[in-house]
């Protein structure tokens, strides 16, 4: 049996179709256990033991807000660093300025479900030059303003 077969993966996402499209692109005839839960959700059903009863958590890059969009994806993955691997996923072409394989977009030169099995068969990985991201993300990693 695979790591691929054996593994939990959270998808956090901003709408029900991104879920879904992330769920059809990673599972790819793999017999890996996907849950969803959008962004909205977090507040009451993210909580320390589902992120730690994760094989790999993959998150959408940006959260949209209603005056501004933040890149969640970067913050919760360093707030839990160490604890549970992350791909951050983009619908940018960033891919070619960011070496992180904890990052994945459509410039990237393997597909997702690739990167995701890479990923659990090398969880340390996902963070190597992490601060590289998040240098390229800066400007969107505060909160907007709210009001």
């Amino acid at each position: 049996m695979s790591k691929a077969e054996d593994a939990d993966i959270l998808l956090i996402a901003d709408s029900r179709a991104l879920l879904g499209a992330l769920d059809a692109s990673i599972q790819s005839g793999e017999k890996m256990r996907l849950s969803g839960i959008l962004w909205s959700q977090t507040p009451s059903l993210l909580r320390p033991e589902l992120l730690r009863s994760s094989s790999l958590v993959v998150v959408e890059l940006f959260r949209q807000y209603q005056h501004g969009k933040r890149a969640e994806g970067v913050v919760l993955a360093e707030r839990w660093a160490g604890v549970t691997p992350f791909l951050i996923v983009a619908p940018r072409f960033w891919a070619n300025e960011i070496d992180c394989p904890g990052y994945w977009d459509a410039a990237s030169e393997d597909s997702i479900g690739e990167r995701v099995r890479w990923l659990l068969a090398n969880p340390e990985a996902a963070a190597e030059n992490f601060d590289q991201l998040k240098e390229r993300m800066r400007q969107y990693l505060a909160v907007p303003r709210q009001h």
